[in-house]
């Protein structure tokens, strides 16, 4: 089920859809209790070709990007999650996608002495001591049936930046075929 479009292209008579939502269920872990269904479900972008005749195929070869290996959430953490979205998406001249896709994760590995967000927790500095999160950006280029053909890491482009926060908000090809990035108050010219 869809429930909205996020990222919107036309193209030879069809349009590129990208959606967040459903894309699979996880097992309950012993002893979950389960308060409600959508609690199991696992959530992640989709692509679809919606012809203007209102059918819609999804790309089955595409798959949301993977955290990394080194983005893995510590063990020893109590609190976590981590997601990856699609902030972006554009098609090349040869037809295929590149999207432009950030991944999240956060996570608590302090002391339990406390309820986490309560008054003392928050007084006690537990935040700024032991809850953590990162975000990162990739660029992606994917064969017209979705599948991988690359995937760029933008950290260097957040080194670059030397600002204390890097949001990677929108992109476009100029008229030169270069790849313009924009975040924050910098924009960042890449070869396609």
């Amino acid at each position: 089920l869809i429930s909205s479009f996020d990222n919107v292209l036309y193209n030879n008579g069809k349009l590129l859809v990208s959606s967040y939502g459903k894309i699979g269920e996880r097992e309950p872990e012993e002893g979950e209790i389960l308060e409600y269904e959508e609690q199991l479900w696992i959530y992640g972008e989709k692509l679809y070709w919606l012809s203007l005749d209102g059918t819609l195929e999804e790309i089955t070869g595409y798959a949301p990007m993977e955290i990394p290996e080194e983005l893995k959430i510590p063990e020893n953490a109590q609190e976590q999650s981590s997601n990856s979205y699609m902030a972006k998406m554009l098609l090349d001249a040869n037809g295929d996608i590149i999207t432009l896709e950030s991944c999240y994760v956060n996570w608590y590995d302090g002391p339990d002495d406390l309820e986490m967000y309560s008054d003392e927790w928050w007084n006690a500095g537990y935040y700024e001591q032991y809850y953590h999160s990162e975000e990162h950006y990739y660029l992606r280029r994917l064969a017209a049936d979705g599948s991988e053909l690359s995937c760029v890491s933008l950290d260097a482009m957040k080194e670059a930046s030397d600002s204390e926060y890097f949001y990677v908000n929108n992109m476009v090809v100029g008229p030169d075929g270069k790849l313009y990035i924009a975040s924050d108050m910098c924009v960042f010219v890449c070869d396609m």
